[in-house]
């Protein structure tokens, strides 16, 4: 169960009588039993010593941890309005929001645009460009999610990019347009009478 306990660090004294102190001693045990207990199996389980789950109370402040420490909290995140697992990563010195994506506002049907990251820090974002016949689309990488909530600056990478229906290999282009040092935009020239949608997936860090 969850705490307060009651517990009494100042017992047994020295000049204490078993008598009158034992029932604070008792209840001192049951206390330490019970925390103890807390998200673990029971003294009397086989799994004793075990965690069941692990739950992690709201961080007002990023924790501090040692140059060598990883360390796993749980605080509110600004981007996302919501609470936020992180994960700190003594190499870079990152704090990732290693649950954090778009992906609870777009649902898991009809997942077409979203992102999400990765533990290491890295982000990945996926999509759709639907075309119009004879047309240009292109489809905005850096900096946005998809419901216009800002999120951290990375340089995308290009790892994946797809058209369909197939159609001859003249009537439509696919290009990445980059500012020298990331991406910047998915784009695709479509000069078929068919419209014709394009599937990418992209990796910032």
């Amino acid at each position: 169960m969850p705490g307060p306990f009651n517990y009494q660090n100042n017992i047994p004294q020295a000049t204490d009588q078993l008598s009158v102190s034992q029932a604070d001693i008792q209840q001192n045990f049951g206390s330490l039993q019970s925390i103890l207990e807390v998200n673990h199996e029971t003294f009397a389980s086989t799994d004793a010593g075990k965690h069941k789950f692990i739950t992690f109370p709201v961080q007002g402040i990023t924790p501090t941890f040692t140059a060598s420490e990883y360390g796993v909290f749980n605080q509110f995140d600004p981007v996302s309005a919501t609470n936020q697992i992180y994960l700190h990563n003594p190499v870079t010195s990152q704090q990732v929001p290693f649950a954090q994506s778009n992906l609870n506002t777009i649902g898991t049907t009809g997942l077409r645009n979203g992102w999400f990251f990765l533990p290491c820090g890295f982000m990945v974002k996926f999509g759709v460009i639907n075309t119009v016949t004879n047309g240009v689309a292109s489809y905005n990488l850096p900096n946005t999610d998809f419901t216009g909530i800002a999120i951290p600056s990375f340089a995308f990478k290009l790892l994946f990019v797809a058209a369909w229906p197939l159609v001859n290999s003249g009537d439509y282009t696919i290009s990445a347009t980059n500012n020298g040092i990331s991406l910047t935009s998915v784009n695709i020239y479509n000069s078929n009478a068919l419209s014709t949608s394009v599937s990418f997936v992209a990796v910032g860090f």
